[in-house]
């Protein structure tokens, strides 16, 4: 090795610890001779020992270098477990009303709903139907000049009309119990319960105190009756046989077109003479009287719509919506077109309201408080009475003897 121009003798060994060489530098000429050091060589006089590394210091660290091609995307994993349904969104609000459609003879639509409208009539022997009920198979209605009831097949419209058992006359109201057709028979102050297989029926006197019944109603257990004379209700269990009537509030009194509703908790009956309706506690027979509000009257027609109590006012031509707590009653008008509505039912989504002065029904939603005219077809007159089946709404026809079917 040559270092600044003098000859060195490389050492075969450095130090095996630690890897240093040594070497010894002559002061005299600068020559410098490798030892092996830890071979025991040493320095002579005149000589100074100098040392160094095979290995050199460590460098500064240099510069990062390019960041280097993305690497290829992997596999996706596996989807995550589903989260929980988010709440409904609020209703819209419904749409403006279509352009007047024509007749379906002269579009062939035959299929759609509007043209799926039809009368039955129930004969000769089904004179002024107004009272209707469903049975959970047919149709039944409750006819008053002919003290008649008839069974409507809901698929034909066939009507078979059974005559009320001796001693029973002017059915005014009908309804179902889960068993037995029942009517309440004005004219005759009584009641009768009807076989619904055979149409033979069987008279149950109303107790003492009792008089006039109009409507009726069922609330699971037992059924309850409207006495339009008497100013009170009548509670029947049809299992035991037993009536009990049920005073209502004092100076509470009945004219003739009484209502009676059932909301799952309270039975609610209208007192025309008044202008008030009542809910009576069906345990107890407590009883609580609230005012219809100013513009209302003459309710002759009343609805449970899963919230609230709904009545259909006759002479005011409009419907009141009640608050099952408090009482309190609010008005709202039907479109026009529509007046002196009697009969009121529920589809599960509308109401539905027999306009017996404009001889048309009216679809109410009750959670715009606004509705539509609906026609009925033709053979149908006078609609008193409706109710839903589950499929179809049914509304009786006084004036012309028949019932009409309509679908929603």
């Amino acid at each position: 090795m040559i270092l600044g121009g003098t000859a060195i003798a490389v050492a075969a060994i450095p130090d095996s610890n630690s890897g240093v060489i040594s070497a010894c530098l002559t002061t005299r000429n600068g020559s410098i001779r490798l030892i092996d050091y830890q071979a025991g060589r040493r320095c002579s006089n005149g000589e100074t020992l100098i040392t160094w590394n095979q290995k050199g210091q460590p460098g500064s660290t240099g510069a990062p270098g390019a960041t280097g091609a993305p690497g290829a995307n992997g596999a996706p994993g596996a989807n995550g477990v589903p989260g929980l349904q988010g709440p409904a969104g609020a209703i819209g609000p419904r749409g403006p009303a279509g352009e007047p459609i024509a007749p379906c003879a002269a579009t062939l639509q035959w299929t759609a709903k509007r043209c799926q409208a039809v009368s039955y009539t129930l004969g000769p022997t089904g004179e002024y139907p107004i009272g209707i009920a469903f049975d959970g198979t047919a149709i039944w209605t409750a006819n008053w000049r002919s003290s008649t009831v008839s069974r409507v097949d809901r698929s034909s419209g066939a009507a078979t009309t059974y005559a009320l058992p001796a001693g029973a006359s002017g059915p005014y109201s009908v309804t179902f119990d889960g068993t037995s057709i029942w009517t309440a028979n004005f004219d005759s102050s009584n009641l009768t319960r009807i076989d619904p297989a055979t149409g033979t029926g069987i008279n149950v006197a109303l107790p003492s105190g009792a008089s006039y019944p109009m409507s009726l109603a069922w609330d699971g257990t037992h059924l309850w009756s409207a006495n339009a004379g008497s100013g009170n209700l009548t509670k029947i269990d049809p299992v035991t046989s037993t009536l009990m009537n049920v005073a209502l509030a004092a100076g509470v009194t009945y004219a003739q077109y009484s209502a009676i509703a059932f909301d799952g908790a309270s039975v609610w009956v209208t007192n025309a003479a008044n202008n008030t309706i009542t809910r009576v506690n069906p345990d107890t027979g407590g009883a609580a009287v609230f005012p219809m509000p100013a513009g209302a009257a003459t309710a002759r027609g009343a609805a449970f719509d899963g919230r609230y109590i709904w009545t259909a006012n006759t002479d005011t031509s409009n419907l009141t919506r009640f608050d099952l707590t408090t009482g309190e009653g609010v008005n709202f008008e039907l479109p026009a077109g529509a007046a002196q509505p009697i009969g009121i039912t529920f589809d599960g989504t509308d109401l539905w309201v027999a306009n017996w002065g404009t001889w048309n029904l009216t679809r109410f939603d009750p959670r715009m408080g606004t509705g539509v005219n609906v026609p009925l077809p033709s053979g149908t007159t006078s609609p008193q009475a409706v109710l839903f089946d589950g499929l179809n709404v049914w509304s009786t026809g006084t004036g012309t003897g028949s019932v009409a079917r309509l679908v929603p």
